[in-house]
């Protein structure tokens, strides 16, 4: 199954699915496993979440908060349910690899919409 397939079969159980990326986890990104993260609409406005590379999360999808900062930097609000990566056993992410067989997962994001 790709990452769209699965984000309009996520819409199917969360409705207000909006965007379904893979990335690193926003909340302990040394563990090292991905995550898949679903986005819904936030206070009426249906942000696209941002591919995150600051070091202190890297490789996470997060939406910018518009005010708050953690040291000087945006903070990134997560999606509102979160999954490991290796719970979708047949989860293909081969759309999203270089052409030597790396996951850019800069480029992981389905929309629903």
């Amino acid at each position: 199954m790709t990452l769209t397939e699965l984000a309009y079969k996520l819409k199917e159980i969360f409705p207000q699915t909006i965007y379904v990326t893979v990335g690193n986890n926003p909340h302990a990104s040394i563990v090292g496993d991905k995550v898949v993260s679903i986005f819904y609409e936030r206070n009426g406005q249906k942000l696209k979440p941002e591919y995150n590379k600051d070091s202190m999360s890297p490789d996470t999808w997060g939406i910018k908060h518009p005010k708050l900062k953690v040291y000087e930097k945006p903070f990134y609000i997560s999606g509102i349910h979160q999954f490991y990566l290796h719970e979708i056993s047949d989860l293909d992410l081969s759309e999203y690899a270089d052409e030597n067989g790396k996951i850019d997962y800069s480029k992981c994001i389905a929309e629903t919409e």
